[in-house]
């Protein structure tokens, strides 16, 4: 055991803990957690470690039905991008802006679905 690093033993639990983490807080997350310490009675370093024990973050799940709803939204753009060739291989020629304008609003379709959840 390296001997500039001390052991200290956690009053809760009885584990030995070696770890340090150094947290920036905004004036009012510092605030908000010295009145949480005060309330409870417990050191800031406790209120946080019991903090993140209590914490649980679910990665977001996409569900069967979301990934159906935007495979077909990536269909219609196959179907679009499909089209628009057929156009322009026929007429050897389809403007710029033709193709752009049915890109970007399938891209933004997309991009809205997304951005509410597809729900």
């Amino acid at each position: 055991m390296d001997k500039n690093k001390k052991d200290t033993q956690d009053s809760r639990n009885g584990k030995s803990t070696r770890k340090c983490v150094y947290l920036r807080l905004s004036d009012q997350e510092y605030e908000s957690l010295d009145r949480l310490s005060l309330k409870t009675g417990l050191k800031k370093t406790s209120v946080l470690k019991e903090g993140l024990n209590r914490l649980s973050i679910q990665p977001e799940i996409v569900t069967q039905k979301d990934y159906k709803a935007l495979l077909t939204q990536l269909i219609k753009i196959g179907t679009n991008i499909n089209q628009i060739s057929k156009v322009a291989n026929s007429r050897q020629y389809i403007s710029q802006k033709q193709v752009l304008l049915k890109i970007s609003s399938q891209v933004n379709e997309i991009k809205s679905m997304v951005e509410s959840g597809i729900r």
